[in-house]
């Protein structure tokens, strides 16, 4: 009778530690950025973060920082400065922003096109691979 007892006891004590533990969740494993985000070749590569005006400015900021990333490799001296200002006021916002840019140019025209876009699906961060074109 004893080693009945035992044996259900065992078998109720392996049960409901068996019951008590809870699967490992998997953690989602980040995301594989593209190998031509760190090595863009003869391109070069810009990124923006989420946009207040939604993702066409994204991307488009992206694409412009590329763009001067590549001219200035090519000899072009682009400069832009941006200011802005926001005020908010009992649920009212208003938002001032200046953007002086001036470009040194000797005669040169850069030509180039987007080959490549990624989006971190973790951060929304938008990545793109510009390429000067003949």
């Amino acid at each position: 009778m004893k080693k009945l007892t035992l044996f259900i006891t065992s078998c109720l004590i392996a049960l409901l530690m068996g019951c008590q533990s809870q699967p490992v969740a998997q953690q989602p494993l980040p995301p594989q950025m593209p190998d031509w985000i760190d090595n863009p070749g003869n391109g070069v590569v810009g990124s923006s973060v989420t946009h207040v005006k939604g993702r066409h400015f994204q991307e488009q900021l992206a694409i412009s920082r590329a763009r001067q990333q590549l001219a200035a490799r090519q000899g072009v001296d682009v400069e832009y400065v941006q200011m802005s200002t926001e005020t908010v006021t009992n649920e009212t916002a208003n938002t001032k922003v200046k953007r002086v840019g001036s470009e040194e140019v000797s005669t040169k025209t850069v030509r180039a096109k987007v080959v490549e876009k990624w989006i971190n699906p973790l951060t929304r961060e938008v990545f793109v691979l510009v390429v000067p074109t003949n």
